[in-house]
């Protein structure tokens, strides 16, 4: 049996008077998820772990059927591995990104790409404070290693840079430890010097191993994507993630080529994971109108070649990891919809709302 989960990031989200009064998936949605409500089984997947971030990173393991104790400490090991970037087992690796602090000493902007020459300032600074490697692997993002700084993981208190919106820079920094402090007064000092830019760090992780996929589900599993730790999950479990030309993880990216990548891989492995970041970019930008109108390409350009180009018999779950609202540009624990279809078949009814690790096992199972 060949099967599909579209894992559309943060695709779940309140209504906004931008929109009419609808949500974003109703306002962008069009044939293709008027044809997955019609012909589709239902679910509702509890994709959050209590006492972890709801973020991309844990809750497309739990629907990739990772166990709760292997989950790892943080997404920045996995994002410096899809992105070739140096470390060793006993460093720790950061999130450095950047952000936009208002007048109030408030945080506007928590995914903020600010001009080219004050990036590389804020940069040289991080460089040159801490003596840390540093490496840019997007517009706001960057990727910080510690030299054997794992042992500085325990204590590390830090919030997710998206999570932050609103909140005063002085509250939003790492504590916790001595190394913490240290990052929380290198947000504080670039602040006043290049205001009202400067950094924040978060996500801090060491190097810990996955279970393959073959190995928690006997069949052979591919990815296609261009989120970083998504990237990193798909090495670290060994499954193929081809580069897809004009992919970005975005909504400037090209979902036509993401669509052929994944039926291409469909004829060569049991199961492909798509995966598209750009609802969740989107939302982190406040925007539910450019949300929207990304959804009605995903209707358009991803869902249609799909539906229409795999082979009938094809399994395909349509769903998110976590719920993502514009109004705060963050993830709440909500469980996440499923849509679950079969080409050539009809299927209804509702599977309730089950643990994120029964997804696959529900997608290629028998119960249906």
């Amino acid at each position: 049996m060949k099967s599909i989960m579209i894992l559309l990031d943060g695709i779940q989200d309140q209504a906004y008077e931008e929109l009419g009064g609808k949500t974003p998936l109703q306002a962008g949605g069009r044939e293709s998820f008027a044809q997955f409500e019609r012909e589709s089984a239902t679910a509702r997947f509890i994709t959050s772990v209590p006492g972890r971030e709801t973020d991309t990173l844990i809750c497309t393991l739990m629907l990739l059927g990772v166990k709760e104790a292997e989950l790892p400490t943080g997404r920045s090991s996995l994002e410096a591995l899809a992105e070739n970037f140096p470390f060793e087992r006993e460093d720790l690796i950061l999130r450095c990104s950047f952000i936009k602090v208002d007048q109030e000493n408030r945080i506007e902007d928590p995914c903020c790409t600010p001009p080219e020459e004050i990036a590389k300032a804020l940069m040289e600074e991080v460089i040159a404070r801490h003596q840390t490697p540093l490496q840019r692997i997007g517009g706001y993002k960057c990727l910080q290693c510690v030299p054997k700084g794992n042992q500085w993981l325990q204590g590390f208190d830090a919030h997710p840079a998206h999570d932050c919106t609103g909140w005063r820079i002085q509250d939003a920094v790492p504590s916790g430890n001595q190394l913490a402090e240290q990052m929380a007064a290198t947000t504080l000092a670039l602040l006043e010097r290049y205001r009202p830019y400067t950094v924040l760090n978060w996500a801090p992780s060491a190097y810990e191993e996955l279970p393959s996929f073959r190995q928690l589900w006997g069949m052979t599993g591919s990815m296609v994507t261009k989120t970083l730790v998504l990237e990193g999950i798909a090495r670290a479990m060994e499954m193929d993630c081809p580069a897809v030309e004009g992919a970005t993880g975005d909504t400037d990216t090209n979902l036509m080529a993401k669509a052929d990548a994944t039926l291409k891989l469909l004829d060569q492995k049991d199961f492909v994971l798509l995966h598209v970041g750009g609802t969740d970019e989107a939302t982190h930008r406040h925007n539910p109108v450019e949300k929207a109108e990304f959804i009605t390409r995903i209707d358009r350009e991803l869902l249609r070649p799909i539906v229409e180009g795999c082979p009938n018999g094809t399994r395909i779950m349509l769903t998110s990891d976590h719920w993502a609202l514009c109004s705060t540009s963050g993830h709440t624990d909500d469980p996440v919809h499923a849509y679950l279809w079969e080409k050539g078949a009809l299927h209804q009814g509702d599977f309730g709302t089950l643990s994120g690790n029964a997804a696959i096992k529900l997608l290629c199972g028998d119960k249906w």
